[in-house]
């Protein structure tokens, strides 16, 4: 399958690049490092026309109750970026419920029912709320925070060792970190002073 001999191009047959690392070129390597095999090629063809031929053909479409991947650009979270024209983009889950459903109602965003941020079926999203989305959502920071058991410390959160912000009701804190943190800093105080 590879072309084995160092002849310091790349071993993949059809590419005649320069010898990166393991015998494959750079764009090969990365290939085989994020998906294990160098001849993987997750880009769809580009493909020209209306935005809504160009967006479809970058959708895995599935059975109607699964998830359809967006295979365009993603951003750090998972969501799919769509190009709209010069220097417009859309997320692509807001483009395929607009394609969809039409106009994004004002006040309201867009949603995945299936926590999944690169999914684009159209039955999975739904026009909402912030606070109702926050709500649904399985994934938010506040519940992440709500479920740890323990400070970034390894302090146990209890009723002895958490402390409460009246201002604060729902955020917490490590009262043990609290007393070393300030013993930290009157040790820091007094090595000042006495310098």
């Amino acid at each position: 399958m590879y072309n084995l001999d160092m002849n310091n191009s790349c071993s993949v047959p059809t590419c005649s690049k320069p010898v990166d690392k393991r015998g494959w070129c750079g764009m090969h390597y990365r290939r085989w490092q994020r998906h294990g095999n160098p001849m993987t090629n997750l880009r769809p063809e580009i493909v020209r026309g209306t935005p809504e031929e160009r967006f479809w053909a970058k959708v895995e479409k599935g059975k109607i109750e699964e998830c359809w991947l967006w295979l365009g650009s993603r951003l750090p979270f998972g969501y799919g970026s769509f190009g709209k024209g010069r220097n417009k983009t859309i997320l692509a889950h807001r483009m395929s419920y607009v394609l969809t459903h039409g106009v994004i109602p004002e006040g309201l965003e867009i949603s995945h029912t299936c926590d999944n941020p690169p999914c684009v079926n159209p039955r999975h999203l739904v026009a909402e709320t912030h606070s109702e989305n926050l709500a649904r959502s399985s994934i938010t920071q506040s519940k992440r925070n709500a479920a740890k058991t323990h400070c970034k410390h390894g302090h146990l959160f209890d009723d002895s060792n958490t402390i409460r912000r009246p201002d604060k009701p729902n955020s917490r804190g490590c009262r043990a970190c609290g007393r070393l943190a300030a013993a930290k800093y009157q040790s820091k105080k007094r090595d000042s002073v006495y310098s």
